[in-house]
């Protein structure tokens, strides 16, 4: 695999955890927006001298239902317990997310309210001291790294309070170390989730694919899963090609479109770009129609502006995680630490490859179709 990278813009010094919250969500948290890649290319159909057996079984796997392999708690959770969810503000879909959180806890007899906060480090930590006020039992929030809330972490620690995060490549200790009580969809699903996503354009493009990856340098998260991508695709498809193409969070729908533009007419090679935050895509299919550019775009962190484009025919696949699965994984969390004593990590790949074959809801699928009858039988309760 070769590499280069496109400079797009000056890389400001600050970025906004909102956005990749917003991102992941599906962190983990894609936002609602009109999204994709253009008219999409007719996908190489891959052939068995092309593509290796392990990158079809991978493709094969994660084209069903999500799986949600979890072992089952070892005893029904006690009642009354009481949670705080922080929302960032600027991230639209950490409601959503909360708003499954509340369903998800309801289902154990706990409780949950919430706390805002805007997107910078700064108004989080207000919002984690606002929690700790209130004595819960549990915070939970998605797809801040910890390094963001080092200091009000270590004080909701001080305090007995464990701190659960969804989506973060972060490892979770005891609070006497000073780090998250619970980690969800962390470092395997992100790493994981980016090689999905290489496998699945080896196979659509025959081990023929120069891929464009418009991402943003500074989110770990996003780091995580590129890492995942390159290195399947090296190992894989030694003859793919990889253009990195560097943005920043406050370019999405805003410059960042016609930067696209100006990389994929710099080098008409590229027949394929992805997107680790699916979001990043936004205006981008209209800015490539006028400038009559066709290529196959890939979305990781699904939303319902990049299923849109999906079935619309602007893209050629997203890579979905349901934002119902992410909510409840963090209240499970929380029912598996209080449960062992011990740190939880859910880092499992609820993901499933979303194409033309199995787009026929009208509407971002969830999937697994049947995630809370299986929470309900994990937590044993209903």
């Amino acid at each position: 695999m070769r590499s280069k990278t496109i400079a797009l813009s000056r890389i400001l010094e600050t970025v906004t955890v909102a956005g990749v919250v917003c991102a992941l969500g599906g962190l983990l948290t894609g936002c609602d927006s009109g999204s994709g890649g253009g008219g999409a290319a007719a996908p190489d159909s891959g052939s068995s001298s092309t593509v290796p057996a392990e990158v079809s079984g991978t493709v094969s796997r994660y084209s069903g239902q999500a799986p949600l392999d979890l072992p089952a708690l070892q005893a029904k959770p006690a009642t009354g317990k009481h949670l705080v969810y922080l929302v960032d503000t600027a991230a639209p879909l950490t409601a959503t997310i909360g708003q499954h959180a509340a369903a998800a806890a309801k289902e154990l007899g706990w409780t949950v309210t919430t706390e805002n906060y805007a997107g910078d480090p700064a108004s989080l930590a207000t919002a984690i001291a606002q929690a700790d006020s209130e004595k819960p039992d549990a915070i939970l929030l998605s797809g801040e790294d910890q390094s963001h809330f080092a200091g009000a972490l270590k004080a909701s620690d001080a305090a007995g309070i464990p701190v659960f995060v969804g989506g973060v490549p972060n490892t979770p200790t005891t609070l006497a170390e000073g780090g998250l009580a619970g980690v969800s969809l962390g470092t395997e699903f992100l790493t994981t989730e980016g090689r999905i996503a290489a496998d699945y354009i080896i196979q659509a493009s025959g081990g023929k694919a120069h891929i464009a990856i418009v991402t943003v340098p500074d989110q770990k998260t996003l780091a995580t899963e590129n890492a995942g991508f390159t290195k399947e695709l090296t190992a894989q498809c030694p003859a793919c090609k990889v253009t990195t193409i560097n943005a920043q969070l406050q370019q999405i729908g805003n410059g960042l479109p016609q930067q696209v533009v100006s990389a994929l007419q710099s080098d008409p090679s590229v027949n394929y770009v992805f997107y680790p935050y699916g979001d990043l895509s936004i205006g981008v299919p209209a800015a490539l129609k006028a400038a009559g550019i066709t290529v196959n775009s890939v979305a990781a962190t699904a939303s319902a502006g990049t299923y849109a484009d999906l079935k619309a025919g602007r893209m050629v696949a997203n890579l979905a995680t349901s934002t119902e699965v992410q909510g409840w994984l963090e209240v499970d969390l929380v029912a598996r630490y209080f449960d062992t004593g011990k740190p939880a990590l859910d880092d499992i790949v609820p993901v499933q490859i979303l194409t033309e074959a199995n787009d026929s809801s009208p509407t971002l699928p969830v999937s697994p179709a049947d995630y809370a009858a299986r929470f309900r039988k994990l937590w044993q309760v209903g």
